[in-house]
């Protein structure tokens, strides 16, 4: 129904084809910038937050993390990321953190274009698009393109390559749509354990219920 947040936001990703050029170019300047490769790209994009930002990275166990896996202490210039959360997320919240400090203004010329209905769709929308740019930098469009066709799209092996989870892989492959490079328009369904969907995404624009 309209004017519900999650709603808006996949109408909004639909609208888009889950494809935004802003920030891919975004994500491959800096994965240039600082030399990222899969095998060291955590310690490079730490050493990136701590040298130009002054930001420290701080892990906490599941016990002091009240719930939250990230946190980001504005004041006290550290991010707090949970014990509990396995080395590829890691690198994800990190690569998030960046797309908030440095891709800003991208952020907001986005969503403000899409003219949301409400204040929580224009939330969700600008953490899904930092999502979208973590992505991007842990697997750069041209690097983990040409690594989908020399594999043939296996998941797992893709995960192996980019030190991804099985998931992350699934979001990024469907996000492939730049003009002239593209892969296989794929659908995208995320469903908890009775079935319901609570993610959804379509490539060849078929409606999913």
């Amino acid at each position: 129904p309209p004017g519900i947040p999650t709603e808006e936001v996949n109408d909004f990703l639909q609208s888009h084809l889950n494809h935004f050029p802003a920030l891919e170019a975004a994500a491959e300047e800096f994965s240039k910038q600082i030399g990222l490769k899969p095998d060291d790209i955590y310690h490079a994009m730490s050493d990136y937050l701590l040298s130009q930002h002054g930001v420290r990275i701080r892990y906490v166990t599941p016990e002091e993390d009240g719930g939250a896996v990230r946190r980001f202490d504005r004041e006290g210039h550290e991010l707090v990321l949970s014990e509990s959360l396995p080395r590829s997320s890691r690198k994800f919240q990190i690569a998030h953190q960046i797309a908030l400090l440095t891709q800003s203004d991208v952020l907001d010329e986005i969503t403000e274009a899409a003219e949301f209905k409400t204040d929580e769709a224009r939330a969700l929308a600008r953490v899904l698009l930092a999502n979208y740019y973590a992505g991007a930098v842990v697997m750069p469009y041209g690097r983990f393109m040409d690594s989908v066709r020399a594999c043939r799209y296996d998941i797992e092996l893709l995960g192996n390559r980019f030190g991804v989870s099985f998931e992350q892989v699934c979001h990024r492959l469907t996000t492939l749509r730049r003009n002239g490079n593209e892969g296989i328009p794929f659908h995208f369904v995320r469903a908890d354990i009775a079935g319901n969907i609570y993610k959804r995404f379509s490539a060849s624009g078929i409606q999913i219920s």
